[in-house]
């Protein structure tokens, strides 16, 4: 598991513990967890600090395919779904890293599944 998907704990000693009470009196929230997020939020606005954009960004998706924005490349791809399988755009292949992220989509999911029993040769889902 990756760093960042990581659940993170956290044990608040005396001082500090009655510090992190005392805010979260004082703001008015019921849970710990909204006062770390309403914290890091805070800081995080405070210092400036934003997350990088995903490299990839679906742009719409239907019967046909999908059209998936490329921050890498600077373009945008399409990923084609036709009866004799899946093929991209870009790549001219039917396995790449934009047929990965379009397969990780649970609508592109959903219209394989069903286009699977209608005959179509498409890779298996999830």
């Amino acid at each position: 598991m990756a760093e960042d998907e990581k659940a993170i704990g956290v044990t608040l000693e005396s001082d500090m513990k009655k510090k992190f009470y005392a805010i979260k009196k004082e703001i008015g929230l019921q849970k710990n967890a909204d006062l770390v997020r309403w914290l890091i939020s805070d800081k995080f606005k405070q210092l400036g600090l934003t997350l990088p954009l995903p490299r990839f960004e679906k742009i719409n998706a239907g019967l046909k395919g999908v059209l998936i924005h490329d921050r890498q490349l600077e373009k945008s791809v399409d990923v084609y779904i036709r009866p004799e399988g899946i093929t991209c755009s870009h790549h001219e292949t039917d396995h790449c890293e934009h047929i990965d992220f379009a397969l990780s989509l649970s609508e592109v999911q959903d219209i394989i599944r069903k286009k699977r029993k209608e005959g179509w040769k498409l890779p298996e889902t999830e």
